[in-house]
């Protein structure tokens, strides 16, 4: 089970065991709100029971690691490991297919995809705006 506290936020969860993170995804149009209470699904991407290309944002660092609400350690993600997002009571495990940094001005990690896909960013290197550290990962199960 989940905090109370956290649970109130959102049902919908983003788990990274490999890395700690445990977070809320919550559903904001605003991008600070989102970010100060967990993972935040940007509003024009998809979502995990729709397919495509389902995109969240969190911060690398808000808090002293470890915190299971940030993106500290997303760095040490590597190609195979497991994505798992709780979407409205279904689950979704994705596994990992890249991992890239990119300038910020690059938008193309928010386009649609054909088969349904997760996109992770935050900001790179750490403690940094300079550039952002993508994690994209390809939907293997759903239950």
């Amino acid at each position: 089970s989940f905090p109370e506290s956290e649970y109130a936020i959102s049902p919908n969860r983003l788990i990274i065991t490999k890395i700690g993170v445990n977070a809320p995804i919550v559903e904001s149009n605003n991008e600070t709100y989102g970010l100060s209470k967990g993972a935040w699904h940007i509003p024009e991407s998809s979502t995990p029971d729709k397919g495509s290309n389902t995109v969240i944002t969190g911060h690398r660092f808000k808090y002293l690691p470890p915190n299971n609400l940030t993106f500290y350690l997303l760095d040490k993600l590597e190609k195979g490991d497991i994505i798992s997002v709780i979407w409205h009571e279904q689950n979704y495990y994705y596994r990992v297919r890249e991992t890239k940094i990119v300038p910020p001005t690059e938008l193309s990690v928010l386009d649609h995809s054909d088969k349904p896909i997760i996109t992770l960013f935050t900001c790179h290197p750490l403690y940094s705006t300079e550039n952002r550290l993508v994690v994209i990962g390809e939907l293997i199960e759903q239950k």
